[in-house]
């Protein structure tokens, strides 16, 4: 491949990167998300908190409550906007080099893994099942990719927080010290590489296994025509990575709510390696690592002892893919 075919290969991988993060609905920065349903919904919860506190519901002061200045002029949300521009163009460049390590080429490959006869081997063709799959199949199926999916992510996430090495990568998601919807893909390209094949493993054996003994077309639920992994995952999703207190009182203890999340950003002592998980609590319960808040807590965001990170140059943070 000479260099010019090269270059177009790259800008094709980072273009369907793109198409991928702002045009699907399994992405929680789809731009459905982000620039509608985020902005209507906070708006509501604005106005009950300026009602509850006692202040004027005004369309300045909504937009302050939304968008607060301190927030969207800070070196934190600058920094998360370079480091997701870096981090997209660094893995489209990974991509183009590595095809193998997507997470659809992962999920494409054990399907045919577990379809080439290795599940025959253990004399288990007789269960196969050549009916149409019907309603409850399809829940099921949407069910336990979304089951896999976060415990796969929650496992990974609970060894990036307790092994010191792969801490040095995590620590660039932690280092946000406000917390927007961008903060959601602020990550090191170490990292996400890791995530998008972890997630291509996990989803990918649901759907080798699935197809093994239902050889038929299935795929994730859809509601309206968008699949309801995203509109579970994402739709309150995007609130996770702000500063708009959700919680969902004793369901927290099996749904992680936006607020959990932002407590796991905190650098208060009792918060830290706290609520790992992003869809499922219970499985923070289950590594040890579950922090439900009784009520509203205040606390700052970001590194507990590395509050200077943010006030590094911004060449500095431009190669943050490649200093850690």
């Amino acid at each position: 491949m000479d260099l010019v075919a090269w270059f177009q290969h790259l800008g094709l991988r980072f273009s369907a990167l793109m198409k991928e993060l702002f045009l699907s609905e399994n992405s929680r920065m789809w731009w459905v998300w982000v620039f509608v349903a985020f902005p209507l919904f906070a708006f509501v919860i604005g106005v009950w908190e300026l009602r509850k506190t006692g202040q004027r519901v005004t369309l300045r002061n909504l937009f302050q409550f939304v968008f607060p200045s301190h927030i969207y002029k800070s070196k934190s949300f600058k920094n998360d906007l370079i480091i997701v521009a870096t981090l997209y163009a660094s893995y489209a460049v990974v991509l183009v080099l590595l095809t193998s390590i997507e997470a659809k080429a992962i999920i494409i490959k054990l399907m045919g893994y577990f379809n080439s006869g290795v599940l025959d081997k253990l004399h288990l063709s007789h269960l196969k099942n050549a009916a149409p799959i019907n309603l409850g199949e399809h829940l099921f199926f949407t069910f336990l990719v979304i089951l896999s999916y976060d415990f796969g992510y929650t496992a990974l996430h609970y060894i990036f927080h307790k092994v010191p090495f792969l801490w040095k990568f995590h620590k660039v998601h932690h280092s946000a010290e406000y917390l927007t919807p961008v903060t959601v893909v602020r990550f090191h390209l170490v990292e996400y590489v890791l995530q998008r094949v972890v997630e291509g493993l996990t989803i990918g054996l649901v759907f080798g296994v699935f197809y093994y003994f239902r050889p038929q077309h299935i795929d994730m639920y859809k509601v309206f025509g968008l699949s309801i992994f995203g509109i579970i995952f994402s739709s309150i999703g995007v609130f996770r990575h702000t500063h708009i207190w959700i919680s969902y009182g004793p369901l927290s203890y099996i749904f992680s709510s936006p607020a959990m999340h932002q407590i796991h950003h905190s650098k208060e002592e009792r918060h830290i390696d706290k609520n790992l998980a992003q869809i499922f609590s219970f499985w923070d319960y289950l590594f040890g690592t579950l922090y439900v808040p009784k009520e509203r807590e205040t606390f700052a965001v970001g590194l507990a002892h590395d509050e200077e990170w943010n006030q590094t140059p911004s060449k500095k943070v431009l190669a943050v893919h490649f200093k850690a």
